[in-house]
C-alpha cells in the first residue's frame, strides 16, 4: 500500500508499459477478477491513427452538453497524470487516484499469485479507468484506444458505437508497415452489431472496413466530405447544420464530423442527444496541445507524418506564407527523417530540442542531418522566451513540458 500519490504514481509508471500481444487473456482475467467493471456503463470507443484525443473530447463535450455524466480515458496526459481519468472533463483528484492505484497494486500482487505473471501499465490503468466510473456511476464513457486496436487493453469493452477517426503510419513495428495492416488492427475494435463511424476516405481501405463490418452485421457509417474555409474561431455546416469550434485546422473537421456521427448513433441507441446538444459540445471541445495557441507559440503534438502533414495544412490556411520558427522535439523510436525534412522545408527557422525522457531523439542528431541555413538546438526552458510567432511541434512529452514552461512565462 502506498501513502502517497507520488509512491503510488512512480510505481504503476514503472511497471512494463505493455504486456505481451497475443491475446486479451490477461486483461479478461483481470477484469473478472474485479467483477467486470467496463460491463456496468454504456462507453464509446474510439480509435485511429491521428484525432483520436480531439475525438474524445469532442464527444465527451456533446454527451455532457446533452447532460450526461462523462467518463473520459485517454494517453499520454498532457500536464498531470490524472488527466488519464476524466470525468466531465475534470481530472480525477489526487486522493480517489491514490486509493485506485493501491488497488490496482492488490490487484496485480493477486494476478501473480493466480496466473505468475503481472499485468502490464497500460493494462492497469485501463483497468482503473473501469473501476472509477463504475463506481461513480457515470452515464457513460469515451475510451480511448491506446495503440492499434485489435490487442490493445481497452479492446474488451462492447461499446455502445465504435469510431476510428484516421489510418496512417505510426507505431508500426507492432501494428505492420502498410496502411491495409495497420487499418486491420485498428478495426478489430469491430463489434458484433455495433455500429462503426470512420473519417478514413482512403480508396484502397474502404473495402476493408465494408468487410469488416458486414462480417460483424454491423452498421457503418463514413463521415462527408466538408468544405475548409479558415477562420478562428473555425467554423463549417455538415449536413446543412451550422457548427464553431476551437479546435483549430482542416483536420479537426474531420474529427468533429465523426464525432457528430457517433452522437447521431447513440441518439438512435436510446440516449438523449438532440441537435442543440451536438452544436454546443463541438464549441465547448478543448483539448491541449491540438494548434493551440498561448502567446506568440502554437503548440502541435503532431508526432507521425500524418500529423506532420495536418499541421502543414493548417499553417498554410491561417498563416499562408509568412514566416515561421518551428521547434521540433521527438522521440528516435518514430520515422523522424520524413518529419524533419517537410518542416526545415517551411520553416524560416528551425530550432531542435529534445526532453528529458530515455526515449528523446537527441537535438544534436536532428542538427547533423539538417540541411536548413538557419538550424540550431535550443533548451526548452530559452523556447519559452522566444517572441516570434514559433510552431512547437513534436512528441506529447515536448507539448507537455513546454505549455508549463510557457504559461509560466506568460504569468511571470
Amino acid at each position: 500500500m502506498f501513502n502517497t500519490l507520488k509512491e503510488a504514481q512512480a510505481w504503476i509508471e514503472s511497471v512494463q508499459k505493455f504486456g505481451p500481444k497475443y491475446d486479451l487473456v490477461r486483461m479478461e482475467n483481470a477484469s473478472a477478477m474485479l467483477g467486470h467493471p467496463e460491463k456496468k456503463i454504456p462507453m464509446v470507443h474510439v480509435a485511429g491513427t491521428n484525432g483520436k484525443g480531439s475525438t474524445v473530447a469532442f464527444i465527451a463535450h456533446i454527451l455532457m452538453a446533452a447532460g450526461y455524466q462523462t467518463g473520459m480515458y485517454i494517453s499520454p496526459y498532457i500536464e498531470s497524470f490524472n488527466e488519464r481519468f476524466m470525468i466531465n472533463h475534470q481530472p480525477v483528484s489526487d486522493e480517489r487516484l491514490l486509493e485506485l492505484i493501491n488497488q490496482m497494486f492488490d490487484l496485480n500482487q493477486d494476478y501473480q499469485e493466480k496466473y505468475s505473471e503481472h499485468l502490464s501499465f497500460f493494462e492497469l490503468t485501463t483497468l482503473l479507468s473501469f473501476v472509477y466510473f463504475a463506481k461513480e456511476n457515470i452515464d457513460i464513457a469515451v475510451i480511448e484506444v491506446g495503440i492499434g486496436g485489435r490487442l490493445d487493453a481497452t479492446n474488451i469493452i462492447i461499446p455502445e458505437v465504435s469510431v476510428i477517426t484516421s489510418i496512417g503510419f505510426d507505431h508500426m513495428a507492432i501494428l505492420g508497415n502498410t496502411l491495409e495492416a495497420i487499418a486491420g488492427e485498428k478495426l478489430g475494435i469491430v463489434k458484433p452489431g455495433i455500429p462503426l463511424v470512420s473519417g478514413v476516405k482512403e480508396p484502397s481501405l474502404i473495402p476493408l472496413f465494408q468487410a469488416k463490418a458486414k462480417a460483424n452485421n454491423a452498421s457503418f457509417i463514413v463521415t462527408e466530405s466538408l468544405d475548409f474555409k479558415p477562420s478562428i474561431p473555425q467554423t463549417f455546416t455538415y449536413q446543412g447544420m451550422d457548427y464553431l469550434t476551437h479546435l483549430l485546422g482542416p483536420h479537426q473537421l474531420s474529427n468533429a464530423a465523426c464525432a457528430i456521427e457517433a452522437a447521431q448513433v447513440l441518439s438512435q441507441r436510446g440516449f438523449n442527444v438532440p441537435a442543440d446538444a451536438i452544436q454546443k459540445g463541438i464549441q465547448e471541445a478543448f483539448w491541449p496541445g491540438r494548434f493551440e495557441q498561448m502567446g506568440p507559440f502554437i503548440l502541435d503534438g503532431a508526432h507521425n507524418i500524418n500529423g506532420i502533414e495536418s499541421l502543414l495544412a493548417s499553417l498554410d490556411a491561417y498563416f499562408n506564407d509568412a514566416p515561421l520558427t518551428i521547434v521540433f522535439g521527438v522521440m528516435a523510436d518514430k520515422e523522424t527523417g520524413p518529419m524533419q525534412k517537410r518542416l526545415e522545408a517551411r520553416a524560416e527557422r528551425i530550432i531542435f530540442t529534445q526532453v528529458d525522457h530515455p526515449r528523446a531523439l537527441d537535438a544534436s542528431l536532428m542538427l547533423e542531418r539538417s540541411t536548413h541555413p538557419k538550424a540550431s538546438i535550443m533548451p526548452l526552458d530559452e523556447i519559452a522566451k522566444l517572441q516570434e510567432p514559433t510552431i512547437i511541434a513534436g512528441s506529447l512529452y515536448v507539448i507537455s513540458a513546454m505549455r508549463r514552461l510557457i504559461l509560466e512565462a506568460l504569468h511571470a
